[in-house]
């Protein structure tokens, strides 16, 4: 037997008798703005969320041509994006968390492989694709922050951006015989990553940390005690756009332990006054 979608309908169309036979045929009816009634939005949630939990054939349209008066109107850009991390799914509408949902039962072998469908649910009968447009699709190799889905609806459909962060306010902090601390900060968010080495030519690069912010922290380790090195920062903002700092240079600190060595042989052992008197005869 064949299972009806679960489809999105407009309040308006439940009068009498389509809303009836219209209800029979799976449409569950929302009103057209509650974003003040907290218990609506409470109870829908959780409705949706039963739907998604019950792997339960989904389907909705984004209007864009009517209104409340029935005047046409231009569509409406729409964004969601869907991410999947280890704690779970989370599913963003328009730059803003509205559902999410955690694993369930054992986990696989890391090598599972598992199709990716995009606008068609893969237990609903074919072809059961969505029944509409899909303007843009982006696949991302990591999990999303919440800022990034924001960021993601706040840029997308305008001008690209093609501007680099700026940095500013490097510093080298906490530098000991062996490591060091690179601070900076960028007007925008951005990842973080510093070349160094004990040349002008660095020969060295930190782990990228791929996380988004505009306040940047990174240590460095291994370094060589009493030695001059040089050190640039990397930040890349989520267009793309990459900023390089220029170089600086710091000072590890001397080795403790050689210092406390080269102190103990300077020290002059003490004249007894018979070193003074073969001293003075020659001897």
């Amino acid at each position: 037997m064949r299972q009806c979608n679960h489809t999105a309908g407009g309040i308006n169309m439940n009068f009498f008798p389509m809303g009836a036979l219209m209800r029979r045929t799976g449409i569950f009816f929302i009103r057209r703005s509650f974003k003040d009634n907290e218990v609506y939005k409470l109870v829908l949630r959780q409705y949706i969320d039963y739907l998604v939990e019950k792997r339960f054939p989904l389907e909705w349209y984004i209007e864009g041509t009517r209104s409340r008066s029935g005047k046409l109107m231009p569509p409406r850009f729409g964004l969601l994006a869907y991410v999947v991390d280890a704690s779970g799914a989370r599913l963003y509408v328009d730059g803003v968390s509205r559902s999410s949902l955690g694993w369930s039962g054992s986990p696989g072998a890391p090598s599972t492989t598992q199709p990716l469908q995009i606008g068609r649910y893969p237990n609903a009968p074919p072809p059961a694709f969505f029944p509409g447009v899909v303007d843009d699709v982006r696949i991302y190799g990591r999990a999303l922050s919440a800022a990034e889905a924001l960021e993601l609806y706040t840029n997308f459909g305008a001008v690209s951006d093609t501007t680099p962060p700026v940095i500013s306010a490097i510093a080298v902090l906490g530098a000991t015989a062996s490591s060091a601390t690179v601070s900076w900060t960028t007007n925008e968010p951005s990842d973080t990553q510093v070349d160094y080495g004990p040349t002008p030519a660095y020969g060295s690069t930190t782990s990228l940390q791929a996380g988004l912010a505009t306040a940047h922290v990174q240590t460095l380790s291994g370094l060589a005690a009493n030695t001059l090195y040089y050190a640039r920062v990397r930040s890349r903002d989520f267009a793309g756009n990459l900023a390089v700092s220029s170089s600086t240079t710091f000072r590890t600190a001397a080795d403790p332990a050689a210092a406390s060595v080269q102190h103990a042989a300077k020290k002059k052992k003490k004249k007894s006054w018979f070193d003074d008197i073969f001293g003075f005869l020659g001897f």
